[in-house]
């Protein structure tokens, strides 16, 4: 079990505040069994996820968060990492008017797309220092709608469940094991472009 880390009182203060935002939420934001199942394996995902594994985030530069509609990850890593430049990308209208909404009130940077990661725009590819994604399909299918994505140096990272190694794709991935509060088995999944051959 990963040993829940210790938050300075300020980025407390904002994970509370955006916890609190996804109770309220006017839609179903995922199937926590409990207000403290929701905090624990959902807003601590991506701060337990970063402890772990500190060294795997780029703290600055472009990033594309897809799925985002209930703002996990995308929201704690904003707050974690906030000179990150977010794009939201999100297929639902009503998710996606809330999470604007949540940027906002939360005072984040960030823009929010409602549009299905498989059409957006030619000109996005190749673009991002950073593409995350949590729960957006199965990680071989998001694997491949996401890579294209991310610009030459830069990073792929998946919040999966299970542990699964990672599908392949023109570079090979790697698995980061962790767990949330005792929670089911989670891994980073994570690709470099860095690594594509010349």
């Amino acid at each position: 079990m990963e040993e829940v880390p210790s938050l300075n009182e300020a980025l407390k203060v904002r994970l509370e505040r955006f916890d609190r935002l996804l109770q309220k939420a006017p839609f179903r934001a995922a199937g926590w069994k409990s207000d403290e199942a929701r905090w624990d394996q959902g807003v601590m995902d991506s701060v337990i996820a970063t402890e772990r594994y500190p060294t795997l985030f780029p703290t600055q530069g472009s990033w594309l968060d897809v799925g985002s509609g209930n703002g996990l990850n995308g929201i704690p890593l904003s707050c974690l990492f906030p000179d990150l430049l977010p794009t939201f990308v999100e297929r639902g209208k009503k998710r996606a008017e809330w999470l604007r909404e949540t940027v906002s009130k939360m005072d984040l940077r960030g823009d929010v797309v409602c549009e299905d990661v498989r059409n957006l725009p030619k000109r996005l590819k190749g673009r991002f220092d950073l593409v995350t994604a949590r729960a957006l399909a199965p990680p071989v299918e998001a694997a491949k709608w996401l890579w294209p994505f991310v610009r030459k140096g830069g990073f792929l990272i998946l919040f999966a469940g299970g542990s699964s190694p990672p599908p392949l794709l023109p570079v090979k991935g790697v698995a980061y094991p962790y767990s949330c509060n005792g929670g089911a088995p989670r891994a980073l999944l994570l690709w470099a472009q860095s690594q594509t051959p010349n």
